[in-house]
């Protein structure tokens, strides 16, 4: 009797706690708002809330390159990140969970010859934040590290968030001087207190 229940309530814990987000697919807004003189390269729609991409033409030397704005549903202004600089994307990818229908997790690729890596968005009850970067990469058959945005599980934990990585070949901090080949197994972030960090083992 004590072992079916020992089996039962694992089973609880992990249904409880496991990869809830699944990634979602956005529409693009047909009339896109007019921002100043922005160049707007991308647009995103989820559940009301408006996302551009792009660049100002006339940029000074030290503040150029792409942003993020969203919008929420009355059309306020609730999030402007910093410029991307030399980045040439900054692609959106979006995951949402049954078991928290308050919180949207949001990914954005950046890069050039080679990824950047995924800056880590969190949209929870109309409050939006960056939380932080997985510097990380795939490694494709000609050896260039890209976008690890799909092949991302988000797990939620009772203090936080767990990404873990589907992908064989991964390259910690690409284009960068300490980079590192990597398997699945050896990497994971942890988004707890605030912080989102990264757990390497060896």
């Amino acid at each position: 009797m004590r072992l079916i229940l020992s089996i039962i309530l694992t089973f609880i814990i992990l249904q409880s706690f496991g990869q809830d987000f699944e990634i979602v697919e956005s529409d693009s807004i047909v009339d896109k708002l007019k921002i100043d003189s922005l160049k707007t390269v991308e647009t995103y729609t989820l559940d009301n809330f408006d996302y551009y991409v792009g660049w100002y033409e006339n940029a000074n030397q030290k503040d150029y390159g792409l942003r993020l704005y969203v919008y929420d549903p009355s059309g306020n202004l609730i999030y402007r990140s910093n410029s991307f600089m030399d980045s040439y994307t900054h692609s959106l990818t979006f995951f949402k969970s049954d078991k928290n229908p308050d919180q949207t997790i949001i990914l954005g690729h950046s890069s050039n010859e080679y990824s950047w890596g995924n800056e880590v968005y969190s949209l929870t009850n109309g409050k939006f934040n960056h939380i932080g970067l997985l510097d990380l990469g795939t490694i494709d058959s000609m050896d260039m590290p890209w976008d690890i945005s799909n092949y991302t599980q988000i797990w939620t934990e009772s203090d936080g968030l767990r990404f873990t990585f589907s992908y064989d070949s991964l390259i910690y901090n690409p284009g960068g001087k300490n980079d590192q080949i990597l398997t699945k197994e050896q990497i994971e972030y942890q988004y707890k207190n605030g912080q989102l960090r990264e757990k390497i083992k060896n």
